[in-house]
């Protein structure tokens, strides 16, 4: 990459990232007074909002038929990580969601090792071990009460690296506004009509501002991501995926007042160090394809 390319990326990423953070911490203080459901609904309509906006402005280029079984399967992994997430957030700490979220590197790695027939090297695996340690270390076991709540955001870790792998494919065509689009078209077709049957209205405006919000944060920080990709390689984007963590850390202080302990600092500084490591001795695999 050019000197102007790296910046445009490197800025990019940290923007799309925190405003994911920015969309989980708005999903955290709704659910406190709005429906899971409604909040899913939100993500996807005013994300469908939002891209047709874009459209009407920009006027991108759109290919429905190209890649639809592919398009299809990374619309419903993006789907499913969100209801797993936004379920997540309602009940264990934000930061500890994204702990346990960035297993997603190394379910990747794992992925492209199966899928490429390479297998990871002797310091992958030690990285790989290491890596889940930390995000033991980091949940701090003594104070954190394991419930199905726990494997959630594991689970998404797992979904979001197949549908990393996937974007990885479908940035060859160099239309990351169709890839976009699919999601939103998918996700508000669902969430409508499940939110229809049950319904609870949301008398508070303020509501309604965070409802809109949230579907512009999750339109803008994935169209940025995949242009990300696009302009560079998925092994340079994942490096910034833990900038989530940080995020994540500085929101849980100021917005829900809850302080980061000693052995949670080392922890998350330990999952970082070692995600990084990994990517940067095993993710190179996923360029072959």
């Amino acid at each position: 990459m050019t000197l102007n390319k790296n910046f445009i990326v490197i800025f990019s990423l940290f923007a799309a990232y925190l405003f994911l953070v920015m969309l989980d911490s708005l999903v955290k203080y709704l659910a406190e007074f709005v429906l899971i459901e409604q909040l899913l609904w939100a993500r996807y309509f005013f994300h469908l909002i939002f891209i047709l906006l874009f459209f009407l402005i920009k006027k991108p280029s759109i290919n429905f038929k190209k890649n639809f079984k592919i398009q299809l399967l990374r619309s419903v992994l993006m789907i499913s990580i969100t209801v797993l997430l936004f379920i997540s957030l309602k009940n264990i700490d934000l930061t500890n969601v994204y702990v346990l979220f960035f297993s997603a590197p190394i379910f990747l790695a794992l992925m492209a090792s199966f899928f490429l027939k390479d297998n990871l090297s002797k310091t992958g695996w030690l990285l790989t071990i290491l890596s889940f340690v930390s995000i033991f270390y980091a949940l701090e076991p003594e104070k954190f009460t394991f419930t199905v709540y726990t494997f959630m955001p594991l689970i998404a870790g797992l979904a979001y690296a197949a549908y990393q792998f996937l974007t990885k494919l479908l940035s060859k065509d160099k239309e990351p506004f169709t890839a976009v689009f699919y999601t939103a078209i998918l996700g508000t077709l669902l969430f409508t009509i499940y939110s229809l049957v049950q319904w609870t209205p949301i008398t508070q405006p303020i509501y309604w501002v965070g409802l809109v919000l949230i579907g512009f944060f999750g339109f803008l920080s994935h169209l940025l991501i995949i242009y990300s990709i696009q302009l560079s390689n998925l092994s340079f984007v994942s490096n910034f995926q833990y900038s989530q963590i940080i995020w994540g850390a500085i929101f849980n202080y100021f917005i829900f007042n809850i302080a980061i302990s000693d052995k949670k600092l080392i922890g998350i500084f330990l999952v970082i160090i070692f995600g990084l490591l990994f990517i940067k001795t095993e993710m190179s695999k996923i360029e072959k394809i």
